[in-house]
């Protein structure tokens, strides 16, 4: 479940920002936004979890990125028999 996740990806939210963006004395931080994307990754092959997937007329799997900004804090490599949206 995605809700166990959160404290990990706040974890190395906060590294992140501690690196990058060293807060000022007077300014608070930003407020983190997250991005979930979910694309069709193209199987060749006979690959363990292929599934046929209709809307992509292809055998696939369904990975769901996590983003924070521009940067990848997590990859899901899931099966296509799932809604895109189902974690």
């Amino acid at each position: 479940m995605l809700h166990r996740d959160l404290p990990r990806i706040t974890r190395l939210l906060d590294n992140f920002d501690a690196v990058n963006n060293p807060p000022a004395a007077n300014n608070p931080s930003p407020t983190k936004r997250f991005q979930f994307d979910a694309t069709d990754d193209r199987l060749h092959g006979q690959q363990e979890g292929r599934l046929f997937h209709g809307y992509y007329d292809h055998h696939c799997y369904l990975p769901l990125y996590v983003f924070c900004g521009d940067e990848l804090l997590m990859a899901y490599l899931r099966p296509s028999n799932i809604d895109a949206a189902k974690r």
